[in-house]
């Protein structure tokens, strides 16, 4: 492994050269295995108001220190992990998931069944208000669902496309109804944020995303952009008053600033920590370091649309893709071991997940060799990786190592470090613009204990991220998805990752850990969704 490390830290100085000129938890957020036309109720206790408290006395602020702003606070539109952390305090979705993603409860909803195979039927609570004063009820579970389904609209889908529509039964009960069966329906809603029908028609949707209302223990009172953007806790919270009064989220580009932040004082919680700067931060007393296997999985997408590269059409130039890239060598030289390899798209707490399959081995003379059965020649592909600092942790240090080593079988390869709002727009919903590098660096981090979400998401074809069309794949995920049957659908996941492996849509890399940076006044668990939140 040493002269591994060292490959990768010379492929790193060629690449700036060249620029200048976790223990996984179990599946059991909802019923997957249908016997009869009902599920068990959810119990019905609210969240506890008790995370990221302080330990002064009397009203209190917590400043979290992170990448970016998400471009904007509207929770139907993608905004990655930033724009998480304002949805999930700014809005309730109608179930609550547990820091450690085991288990779903009650939120918005106070207990769920399953009616028919196509129906979730949910009881909602009573009483609750959204920050404007108006109130919560089916009927605005239906505009939500209906809002989210709006043709051509750039919306975070990939965890309801198979949702049809929303049912009024009465004030307080509504029907979500599926297009095939979905046993993961009560974990999904997890993300489902509740829409005020008459303010969001009111104000339109370009202004909602600057001043939303929800249902949240947040309230928005300052919206900054690309200098802080501060919540206040809402006193009438259905779950009671969170702990901590005021949220300042101040975004930092620069790790080493975010870093120079917790260390002066003026930051309290520090996202993606660099892993080289956990010893200086662990030798100060006043603060500390917490890591968690994170929902994150990065991995290097390959352009394999009609019109994309021909070379790319070959499974033997995407196997050698794999086979070329150290991966075991860039989790212990860049990441200091924060990552756990995947063989696949699979995290290891994916229902399905097969621990069998092992990751492709880093053998650069194999993948010499499938380049050239598949008729490839040194220096006949140049290709670029677009990355950004942001995309995930030492986003650019990896793009560029895995550009070093596709120069080792050669290829022509470099990195295309970007800002992480142009690989966005790039990327999400691009593919009409289609204006892309055949090859990119970018993450999926489904928020639920389970691979329908980024199957959805970049390998069906009608995914948000997707540059990949699969007649055969598009079926398997969509099988996979509407069983009830947990055994069958084990099995069926079983057969997508071994499809996914031989045919290696993209280059398979590792689970990302999350590393922040605590300022010890602050006793605050992270939790394994990413999302910092001020009540749990």
């Amino acid at each position: 492994m040493k002269s591994s490390l060292m490959k990768i830290i010379g492929f790193l100085v060629v690449a700036s050269f060249i620029l200048s000129a976790c223990t996984p938890p179990a599946q059991t957020a909802a019923p997957t295995k249908a016997t009869g036309g009902e599920s068990p109720a959810a119990p019905t206790s609210a969240p506890e108001a008790t995370a990221a408290p302080v330990k002064d006395t009397g009203p209190v602020e917590v400043v979290i220190v992170q990448n970016s702003d998400p471009q904007t606070l509207d929770p139907q539109k993608p905004g990655g992990q930033t724009g998480g952390n304002f949805a999930f305090n700014l809005f309730d979705g109608l179930t609550i998931q547990t820091q450690d993603m085991k288990e779903v409860k009650p939120g918005l909803a106070t207990e769920w069944r399953l009616v028919d195979d196509l129906t979730w039927e949910f009881k909602l609570r009573e009483g609750v208000k959204f920050h404007n004063g108006e109130d919560f009820n089916a009927e605005v579970v239906k505009y939500t669902v209906d809002r989210l389904k709006m043709p051509d609209a750039v919306r975070i889908t990939y965890s309801f496309g198979n949702v049809s529509h929303a049912e009024v039964v009465d004030d307080y009960t509504v029907r979500i109804i599926t297009k095939t069966p979905d046993p993961m329906i009560p974990a999904k809603v997890f993300g489902l944020h509740m829409i005020p029908p008459k303010y969001d028609a009111e104000v339109g949707e370009e202004e909602f995303g600057k001043k939303p209302i929800g249902t949240g223990p947040y309230k928005l009172v300052e919206n900054s952009p690309n200098q802080q953007i501060v919540l206040e806790a809402f006193d009438d919270y259905w779950g009671g008053k969170p702990a901590v009064d005021r949220l300042i989220f101040k975004p930092v580009p620069e790790a080493s600033t975010r870093v120079a932040e917790l260390m002066a004082g003026t930051g309290d919680i520090v996202l993606n920590v660099p892993p080289e700067d956990i010893p200086t931060i662990e030798a100060d007393s006043d603060v500390h370091i917490a890591t968690v296997p994170g929902k994150r999985v990065p991995y290097v997408g390959l352009d394999l649309m009609p019109q994309g590269p021909a070379y790319l059409k070959d499974v033997r130039v995407r196997q050698a893709l794999n086979y070329a890239v150290d991966v075991d060598g860039i989790i212990e030289a860049l990441l200091s071991g924060y990552g756990d390899r995947v063989a696949t798209i699979y995290r290891q707490d994916f229902m399905g997940y097969n621990p069998d399959l092992k990751p492709y081995p880093y053998d650069p003379e194999k993948a010499k060799e499938l380049l050239a059965d598949a008729g490839i020649k040194e220096g006949d592909i140049t290709l670029k990786i677009a990355t950004s600092a942001e995309t995930t942790n030492k986003g650019v240090e990896v793009a560029e190592a895995i550009a070093g080593m596709l120069q080792e079988v050669g290829i022509n390869a470099e990195a295309d470090v970007l800002a992480e709002q142009a690989i966005r727009d790039m990327y999400i919903g691009g593919q009409e613009a289609y204006k892309i590098d055949p090859l990119w660096l970018w993450n999926w981090g489904s928020r639920e204990p389970d691979a329908d979400s980024a199957l959805s998401g970049f390998l069906h074809s009608s995914g948000i991220t997707s540059y990949l069309r699969d007649e055969t794949l598009d079926k398997m995920i969509e099988e996979a998805r509407s069983m009830m049957d947990e055994d069958m659908r084990i099995e069926k996941h079983k057969a997508i990752q071994q499809y996914i492996y031989e045919n290696a849509p993209v280059i398979f890399l590792y689970v990302s850990h999350d590393i922040y940076g605590i300022n010890n006044r602050v006793e605050w668990t992270p939790r394994r969704d990413q999302y910092v939140l001020g009540i749990e």
